[in-house]
């Protein structure tokens, strides 16, 4: 227990220098420490899984390991030449979906194929309602692009709603609503991160949102040790 607080601790000391050095404008120091930051929840998913290793640790592993790609890659997308950063950017994102790919599974080694029925319907219920709200506020002119966000959007609203079922049919242990609120606060952030990407948004948004995302990749983290 006290090892796991060392390491969300020191994670989140490097997840505010990180937020800093982005905000100064830094932007390989914040590349190398958000890289840093991020693996510290691996490390985190790392120690807990070495107590006891099940299917749904190894999936929650590999997504987290997926995740912290992803957030190299975003980042990384500031210091290649503009001609590469859109190709960088996919990638993130990219590394991201597979990441999700594997908190699903998680989720489903937890609640079995039962939670299929009510995944798919929270699904298509919560897109339409997050596509509604943010429609008219995307600031994006190319199509493609537009529909590209809806796309991965309508992937992690897949994953928070496999994690309410899992609710749903299982039952409100720790362990199933620390997953919710990893995933609720996954979606929150990535909703945020798409709109940022294209608009303006003041330093303290920025930072609430990137600490909501830590927070996030935590609270699942933590279901290895629930």
């Amino acid at each position: 227990m006290v090892i796991s607080l060392l390491i969300i601790i020191l994670g989140l000391v490097l997840q505010s220098l990180f937020i800093q050095s982005e905000i100064d404008g830094k932007m390989k120091a914040a590349v190398v420490l958000k890289g840093t930051a991020s693996f510290m929840f691996v490390l985190l998913g790392g120690y807990l899984l070495s107590s006891k290793v099940t299917m749904f640790g190894d999936f929650i592993f590999k997504g987290l390991i997926f995740g912290m790609i992803g957030d190299i890659l975003l980042n990384l997308r500031y210091l290649v030449p503009k001609q590469k950063a859109l190709s960088v950017f996919g990638l993130g994102v990219l590394s991201f979906t597979i990441g999700h790919a594997f908190y699903f599974s998680a989720i489903v080694d937890l609640g079995g194929t039962g939670i299929f029925l009510w995944t798919l319907l929270l699904a298509i219920i919560i897109s339409i309602a997050i596509m509604l709200l943010i429609k008219k506020h995307l600031p994006i002119d190319k199509k493609y692009v537009r529909v590209f966000c809806y796309i991965y959007i309508a992937i992690v609203v897949v994953m928070f709603s496999s994690a309410l079922s899992l609710v749903i049919t299982k039952g409100a242990s720790i362990k199933n609503l620390s997953f919710l609120v990893g995933a609720f606060l996954f979606l929150l952030s990535d909703i945020f991160t798409v709109y940022f990407s294209f608009s303006d948004a003041s330093n303290t948004q920025k930072a609430l949102n990137l600490y909501t995302y830590y927070l996030a990749q935590i609270l699942i983290a933590l279901t290895l040790a629930l």
